[in-house]
C-alpha cells in the first residue's frame, strides 16, 4: 500500500508540532518562574490538557495505568524540595507515547524502520527525562547526606562528651555545620519538635524514613534505642561513627573498582 508523501509529512508534522509546543512550554514555564510572569497562550497547557482528558481523576490512578510510580515521584520531589508536577509529567509521557505510536504507524506504512527509530528518539525526552531528573537529584541528595554523616557524628560525639542533652547536642552540631544538606534537614526536623508536633526521636525517625539512607537509619535507630534503654548514647554514637566510616571506605573502594572496570572496558574493546 503506497501512502502519499503528503500524508506522511502531515503525520510527522503533527508529531513535531507537539514536540515543539512542549519544548517551548517547558522553556516558558522555567522563564515564568524566574520572572513571575505567566501570560503566554500555552502556559500550564499540560494541566489544562490533563483536566480536559481525565477530569477530576486522581493522578495516582492515571499514573499507574501508564507505568508511572506516582508515589515515588512525589516522594522524591518532596525530598529535593521541588514542587511536584504529576499532571504535567503524565501529559508529557502521553505525548511521548503518541509520538511513538505515530512513528510506528508511519514506519510500518512506508516500510522504513528508520522512521520508527526517529519517533523513539523524539519521544524519549517526554517519556523518561522528567522523572529521571527528579530521581537523579534525589539520589544525589541521599549520597551527599551519607557522605556528610561521619563528620556530623564526630562533632556530635564531642558535644555529648561536653554534657549536652541529645536533642541540644544534635541542634548545636547542625548549627555548626551550616551549609550542608544534613544540617539543613536536621534543623528543620528539630524545629518541628519545638512546636510540639513530634518528639525528637519521632522527628529523627521521620527524617531517616524520608531519606532511606541505611547509615542514617542505623544511626537514628541506635540512639533512639539507647535513649529508651537508658544506655550510653555517647558510646553508641562513637561506635556508629566508626562503623559508618568503615562502610563508607568499603563503598568507596567498590566505586573505585567499578570506575576502573568502566575505563578498562572501552580500552580493551579498542584493542580488540
Amino acid at each position: 500500500m503506497n501512502i502519499p508523501l503528503e500524508v506522511v509529512a502531515i503525520l510527522y508534522g503533527i508529531a513535531v508540532f507537539f514536540a515543539v509546543i512542549a519544548g517551548i512550554a517547558l522553556f516558558h514555564s522555567s522563564k515564568a518562574k524566574r520572572s513571575r510572569e505567566s501570560t503566554w497562550l500555552f502556559d500550564k497547557w499540560e494541566i489544562q490538557l490533563y483536566n480536559a482528558i481525565f477530569g477530576n481523576k486522581e493522578p495516582l490512578l492515571i499514573g499507574k495505568k501508564i507505568g508511572m510510580d506516582v508515589e515515588k515521584y512525589t516522594h522524591n520531589c518532596k525530598l529535593i524540595h521541588q514542587a511536584e508536577r504529576t499532571k504535567q509529567v503524565i501529559v508529557d509521557k502521553l505525548c511521548g507515547f503518541t509520538i511513538v505510536a505515530i512513528g510506528c504507524i508511519v514506519g510500518i506504512i512506508v516500510r522504513n524502520p528508520i522512521v520508527m527509530v526517529v519517533g523513539l528518539i523524539i519521544a524519549f525526552p517526554f517519556i523518561a527525562l522528567p522523572i529521571h531528573f527528579v530521581e537523579s537529584a534525589a539520589e544525589k541528595r541521599r549520597f551527599i547526606v551519607s557522605e556528610e554523616l561521619p563528620r556530623f557524628l564526630d562533632m556530635l560525639y564531642t558535644a555529648l562528651i561536653m554534657g549536652f542533652p541529645v536533642d541540644q547536642a544534635i541542634e548545636l552540631t547542625a548549627q555548626n555545620l551550616k551549609g550542608t544538606i544534613l544540617s539543613e534537614e536536621l534543623l528543620k526536623t528539630l524545629a518541628e519538635t519545638k512546636v510540639g508536633a513530634f518528639s525528637w526521636q519521632e522527628a529523627l525517625e521521620r527524617l531517616a524514613s524520608d531519606y532511606g539512607v541505611d547509615t542514617l537509619s542505623d544511626f537514628v535507630l541506635d540512639i533512639t534505642n539507647a535513649y529508651k534503654l537508658g544506655s550510653s548514647i555517647t558510646d553508641s554514637v562513637a561506635r556508629k561513627s566508626k562503623d559508618i566510616k568503615q562502610s563508607n571506605l568499603v563503598a568507596m573502594k567498590e566505586r573505585a573498582s567499578k570506575l576502573t572496570n568502566t575505563i578498562l572496558f572501552p580500552v580493551l574493546l579498542f584493542k580488540i
